[in-house]
């Protein structure tokens, strides 16, 4: 991939900040950088939200900007509205050629592998070279098992799944050794978090 840079456009909620994140520390692992503007990047990462209509209409609107430009970026869909539409995007907009929703977005570096023909290789949650800012996310657990009749969260995000333990804390003290000083911990449910008797979360 060379030289390539990545621009990254995020909608919703700070969990899809947080994925973002994720996203552009696994870009950077596999040699990737940042872009100053939309029109250097290579590669476009769209972050998209379903749980309000207009976040989604948004997404939606500015794939078809890119898709009207003379020389297109590589593109790939990710989030809420990935995981509602899901390979309908591609029909609608030929300019996307990836989509991984929501529900599979921890998966992102060993799909984007596979997809860029990486191999299975290791990952690292921030690797060296990628700015954290001081007040960082970290996401302990995702899901929604409520089905609120208002609410698009339990079809898009899927079950409550809590992340383990020794994985919060490894990736909080990576942050942390790169700047970080305070974390946000992120969840649809943070209530619902489990972990055995070992662990408590507490609300503040």
């Amino acid at each position: 991939m060379g030289n390539w840079k990545y621009y990254i456009k995020t909608y919703g909620c700070q969990m899809n900040v947080a994925d973002s994140n994720m996203i552009a520390s696994h870009l950077e692992l596999r040699g990737l950088s940042l872009a100053e503007s939309l029109g250097d990047a290579e590669l476009v990462v769209i972050n998209t939200c379903s749980v309000r209509g207009h976040a989604e209409h948004k997404a939606l609107s500015f794939i078809g900007e890119l898709q009207q430009l003379k020389v297109w970026p590589r593109v790939i869909v990710v989030g809420c509205a990935a995981q509602r539409l899901g390979e309908t995007l591609k029909k609608r907009f030929p300019i996307v050629k990836l989509v991984t929703g929501a529900k599979d977005i921890e998966q992102f570096p060993h799909v984007f592998d596979r997809f860029m023909s990486f191999g299975t290789q290791g990952s690292s949650p921030a690797p060296s070279g990628h700015a954290v800012p001081l007040n960082t996310l970290v996401t302990v657990m995702r899901g929604c098992e409520n089905f609120c009749s208002y609410c698009i969260v339990p079809y898009v995000r899927g079950e409550e799944k809590s992340r383990p333990p020794e994985e919060i804390i490894s990736e909080i003290t990576a942050q942390v050794q790169q700047g970080a000083r305070e974390v946000m911990l992120l969840g649809q449910n943070v209530n619902s978090y489990t972990a055995g008797d070992k662990y408590t979360l507490r609300i503040f």
